[in-house]
């Protein structure tokens, strides 16, 4: 792997770890562009997710911060490690079919494409229900709030779904807004995103995963485009749904299965 491709796939996961389109199917899409191999790229796409990790600490240090302050520390604390059991367990029983079979085009293709309409629809669902009422402050959040996004991020170990995807309408499904499903989101990213990384470059005897010079290029680049990307998406979601993010997984997706079938 060259410099560049490092750093390139630092752009790539940056830019899409936090938004509803799937950072691992961009990833996957720019290692098969960069002609790399499929063994070595999976592991490293995984592990680079640290820089990602670092940027969304850095991006919400002031609500970190007042959550140690505060007596709801320890109930922040349970919301998120119930959110984040069911995707762990699942995850680490799942890892090493879903890294050997899942990581391919056809797979992404179809994820893409189900989950953009799935949004579509969420949306319209939504768009119909402004009347209820919804949680506004992550502080409010009840446990068995969090488990149901914990249970949708299950489906998110599928590559092409989208972590964010599933945690943020998880979220909005068990009565949070918008807002604060994605600030839950975001927050959840830093146990899932490290529990990954660590088990990828510490536990997984079998990756090649080597930590030198283009590892530390990627996570260099994604650290920095990831906390323009949240500063950008958090603003977007304060006026706007996700139906562009539908529509363009939805073209994707065509675009992904017209060169797979028709190319």
């Amino acid at each position: 792997m060259h410099f560049l491709d490092s750093a390139i796939l630092g752009v790539v996961e940056g830019a899409t770890e936090f938004l509803p389109i799937s950072s691992t199917a961009h990833l996957i899409l720019a290692g098969k562009l960069l002609g790399l191999a499929d063994s070595a790229a999976a592991p490293f796409e995984i592990a680079m997710q640290s820089g990602a990790i670092l940027a969304v600490i850095f991006f919400e240090w002031r609500l970190i911060l007042s959550f140690l302050r505060r007596d709801t520390f320890f109930k922040i604390l349970v919301n998120l490690i119930v959110a984040f059991i069911p995707a762990a367990v699942v995850g680490l029983i799942l890892h090493k079919f879903i890294t050997q079979h899942l990581f391919s085009l056809p797979v992404i293709a179809a994820t893409l494409l189900i989950g953009g309409i799935f949004m579509l629809l969420a949306e319209h669902f939504f768009g119909k229900k402004k009347s209820v009422q919804q949680a506004d402050d992550i502080r409010k959040m009840r446990w068995q709030q969090a488990f149901a996004i914990g249970c949708a991020q299950v489906i998110s170990i599928i590559p092409g779904t989208s972590r964010a995807l599933t945690t943020i309408y998880g979220g909005i499904f068990a009565g949070l807004s918008r807002k604060t499903a994605t600030e839950f989101s975001f927050l959840l990213a830093i146990p899932v995103l490290g529990a990954a990384t660590f088990y990828e470059v510490v536990l997984n005897k079998e990756s090649q995963l080597s930590v030198d010079a283009n590892f530390w290029i990627a996570f260099g680049v994604s650290f920095a485009v990831a906390l323009l990307a949240l500063q950008l998406f958090f603003a977007f979601v304060k006026k706007h749904d996700f139906r562009w993010f539908a529509w363009y997984r939805i073209a994707l997706g065509l675009a992904i299965i017209a060169f797979l079938y028709l190319g």
